[in-house]
């Protein structure tokens, strides 16, 4: 069993992340005196589109600090899947309004990725695709 020790006793990590496989991918520690201070991945999923130029990229922002955008990540597959739902329902409407062609209302071109989340906000999906907090492709080294 791994454990870390802080001024307050010790942590049991596997209470906290499930089992010592995930340890190394899971956990970043900072150094601070007297403290450890844990930042974990965590598991999310994005609502993604495809692209001409870049391919599938996530599509679904939201106003981070400073005004800037930043992809929106939604803790459940159901949450994502009620966010492309919503979205139907406003195009629908619009077409119901005389507002959108029947095609463009009515097709769907969202669609759901599941995604690790980074400490520092980078988004990876399962086939190693990373993208900023911003939601542009980050390439690898």
């Amino acid at each position: 069993m791994m454990e870390f020790g802080t001024s307050s006793g010790n942590v049991e990590l596997r209470s906290l992340i499930g089992d010592e496989d995930n340890v190394k991918d899971s956990l970043v520690m900072a150094d601070i005196p007297g403290q450890v201070i844990l930042a974990m991945n965590r598991s999310g999923y994005c609502i993604f589109v495809d692209t001409l130029c870049q391919g599938a990229v996530p599509n679904v922002k939201d106003s981070g600090p400073n005004d800037s955008e930043r992809v929106c990540i939604f803790p459940t597959e159901l949450e994502a899947q009620r966010e492309i739902a919503d979205f139907m329902i406003t195009r629908i409407q619009q077409f119901l309004d005389g507002e959108r062609d029947f095609e463009d209302a009515v097709a769907v071109e969202e669609y759901i990725v599941a995604v690790d989340v980074f400490p520092d906000g980078m988004i990876v999906d399962a086939d190693g695709n990373a993208f900023g907090m911003d939601g542009g492709r980050v390439e690898g080294d």
